[in-house]
């Protein structure tokens, strides 16, 4: 029997909400892929199944992403910006386009021959990623996107002779891609930086259930007697376990000082809490029985009782 995987990655490539659909559908085609979701938001992706990182990465890369686990993402986010910008092979063809453009602009003056060639070469560079990301997108049903409709502009520019404008053209459509893809890098750098805020265990208030030492036993009442469901006489136990785990209708404890793991209502207990690194206020709000919570905030003096409202994946 094979073990399924459950593979958390972090894409890097994901410029648009159709280039989170494309790749999305490629994976779910993988040979092993039982589940697959693209955020595209946070550039963060959950695979399941039988597959390998390996599988994924190679099935990633063919269609001009790259994957990336969350440990190398920490030693990845230590590099400096120089780096970070090589490290992407769209980046590296961009600059290698523009490039061979500024030198044959320049070689009009010194040796015109080979001003063509350089023109030519820039245009390859340029189509680097347009026809990657366009052909995975026809291969995945997507139909014709901006990528191929680009890349079939720029093309009928250059075999009509205007090799200065289709290289020009499909290079800053490049550029344009690169810079727009490392605004929203950027952007998602912010998201993960709330995402971590919240906890990633929690403790789970779990009332003693269909208990067997008190079967049989006369209820408080006095009318009947006990025989399934809640015990009456014992104290419900804390669990710690993973927010993952925890469903709508769960009960967590937040002690004195610690952050809110999940959405929820305040069930029991008051509190202050510190909102600002979500809502960014700068006061305290007080909350009690009723009053709504947000993961990642942080609780004050007091110990309270919240009703989880959300999956940990639909966490504010």
């Amino acid at each position: 029997m094979e073990i399924t995987n459950r593979l958390d990655l972090v894409v890097d490539g994901m410029d648009c909400v159709d280039c989170a659909h494309v790749l999305q559908k490629t994976l779910q085609r993988l040979d092993g892929v039982e589940y697959c979701s693209v955020n595209f938001a946070s550039g963060r992706m959950q695979v399941m199944g039988t597959m390998s990182f390996k599988d994924v990465s190679r099935c990633v890369s063919g269609i001009g992403y790259s994957v990336t686990d969350n440990i190398l993402l920490e030693s990845i986010n230590s590099y400096s910006l120089f780096a970070k910008i090589f490290s992407n092979p769209r980046n590296i063809a961009t600059i290698v386009g523009i490039t061979f453009i500024i030198l044959a602009f320049l070689s009009k003056f010194v040796v015109p021959k080979i001003t063509i060639v350089l023109f030519s070469l820039g245009f390859l560079a340029g189509l680097y990623f347009p026809v990657r990301a366009g052909w995975a997108a026809l291969l995945s049903g997507s139909g014709l996107d901006m990528n191929i409709l680009m890349t079939l502009a720029a093309a009928g520019a250059y075999f009509t002779g205007q090799y200065a404008e289709a290289s020009t053209v499909i290079v800053l459509f490049s550029l344009g891609e690169s810079l727009e893809g490392f605004v929203l890098e950027r952007s998602r750098e912010s998201i993960r930086a709330l995402m971590e805020l919240s906890p990633l265990r929690a403790k789970l208030l779990r009332s003693c259930c269909d208990c067997k030492t008190h079967v049989g036993m006369l209820l408080p009442d006095g009318l009947s007697y006990y025989e399934h469901g809640p015990c009456p006489w014992c104290d419900a136990d804390i669990r710690i376990v993973n927010v993952d785990s925890l469903v709508i209708g769960d009960v967590i404890v937040v002690s004195e000082g610690e952050r809110i793991p999940m959405d929820g209502v305040v069930q029991s207990g008051e509190s202050t809490v510190d909102q600002a690194p979500i809502t960014g206020e700068s006061k305290l709000v007080t909350k009690c029985e009723g009053d709504h919570v947000y993961a990642g905030t942080v609780n004050g003096a007091g110990v309270i009782e919240v009703l989880v409202t959300s999956l940990a994946q639909d966490n504010t």
